[in-house]
């Protein structure tokens, strides 16, 4: 739109310009967490690589990261837009940044630490489990199937035994060769993958798929995770960007954690002496009838490591975390002399405290309280 103005005096008007474009939404990611009440995920990050920044800036595309992941727009002009012209694949690369200390303490997934392997998220229908809920893990719920192992764009690819005759190629997403090497009387090939941008790789072994993993060129310290998300005119699955014209269409994916779910451990310790409680009984107010009734053990006497006797109570079954717990507590013991019911509340275990292994050799997490009385 153009405005003029004038001035005091016998000046030329003045003419400003204003140009502002307009972007069509193409794509919106939830993250989601069932931890929080939101149902999102706002302690993730997601970030375009250098490359990708790129690629967006030549296509017209825009990244709004927003309070439940992020969307991206292409621009709108009334001459060209330059997304519907592309005959080939166009890769888009996002790192996924999780600097949340307590991320694995309320989140279903195993407590592994490594820098060899990253959670990679993609929109290939083929890599998919289930595409329900347009995930981009490989079924609807992030789990420990989603990691691949990380490479530099040079790594050395071992072999067991000595080669002979063994054609090695690494192919793209797209399947095609980036590299390739005859492997004889070797029981190694030196991969070199320099130039190459970020993303998913696959050697082949005499044209058979042998091994994938993800080359990360940024240099930046390595993140929680890798989203591919590829802008295909030739894809005509439930995950394409193009409809079945050829004109472009809006698409919703979703990566989905689930909370940690756990047994929870009551440990009660009087400190009276003589003791005054007896008969002890944990048990849910049961308020919220949309939930399923959480159910306790017997209450059984047992010995702390310094001799001091205690009441333990357990969850018969595990609960999960929520970063505003719904369920209500209460302990009943008979108390003192008369035997009178004495009623009282119980805290809810943090995410944020520490959990607990069983000792006996079992691979159970759980959160244990202690609770003075």
């Amino acid at each position: 739109m153009a405005k003029s103005s004038k001035s005091s005096g016998s000046q030329i008007p003045k003419i400003q310009v204003q140009l502002m474009t307009k972007y069509k939404e193409l794509l919106r990611l939830n993250l989601k967490h069932d931890y929080f009440s939101s149902g999102y995920f706002p302690n993730a990050k997601v970030v375009p690589t250098a490359s990708t920044a790129i690629v967006m800036k030549q296509y017209q595309l825009q990244f709004r990261p927003s309070s439940t992941g992020f969307s991206i727009g292409y621009a709108l002009t009334d001459a060209f837009v330059p997304l519907k012209e592309i005959d080939t694949p166009l890769q888009l690369s996002f790192r996924v940044v999780i600097d949340d200390p307590n991320f694995l303490n309320y989140t279903n997934l195993p407590y592994e630490f490594d820098d060899t392997t990253v959670f990679y998220f993609n929109n290939k229908e083929i890599d998919k489990e289930s595409t329900e809920t347009k995930n981009l893990s490989i079924d609807a719920i992030v789990s420990n199937e989603d990691k691949i192992e990380v490479a530099g764009p040079m790594m050395v690819y071992s072999f067991e035994e000595e080669q002979y005759d063994v054609e090695l190629e690494v192919v793209n997403f797209n399947e095609d060769i980036v590299f390739e090497d005859t492997v004889d009387g070797r029981d190694y090939s030196e991969l070199r993958l320099v130039g190459e941008p970020s993303g998913k790789y696959t050697v082949m072994l005499d044209g058979l798929e042998e091994k994938s993993f993800y080359v990360t060129n940024s240099g930046l310290k390595q993140p929680f995770g890798m989203i591919d998300v590829f802008i295909d005119p030739d894809d005509t699955s439930e995950y394409s960007f193009f409809d079945s014209s050829g004109e472009l269409q809006m698409q919703e994916y979703n990566i989905h954690f689930e909370a940690r779910s756990l047994r929870w451990k009551y440990i009660f310790i009087e400190t009276s002496d003589p003791k005054l409680h007896t008969d002890y009984e944990v048990y849910d107010l049961y308020l919220n009838k949309k939930m399923k009734e959480v159910k306790f053990s017997k209450a059984e006497k047992d010995e702390l490591e310094n001799g001091t006797e205690v009441i333990v109570v357990w969850t018969t079954e595990k609960i999960a975390f929520e970063d505003r717990q719904k369920q209500k507590f209460k302990l009943k013991t008979k108390k003192g002399k008369t035997k009178l019911e004495w009623v009282t509340d119980l805290p809810f275990p943090s995410a944020k405290g520490m959990l607990k292994t069983n000792s006996d050799g079992e691979s159970e997490i759980f959160s244990e309280l202690i609770v003075y009385l």
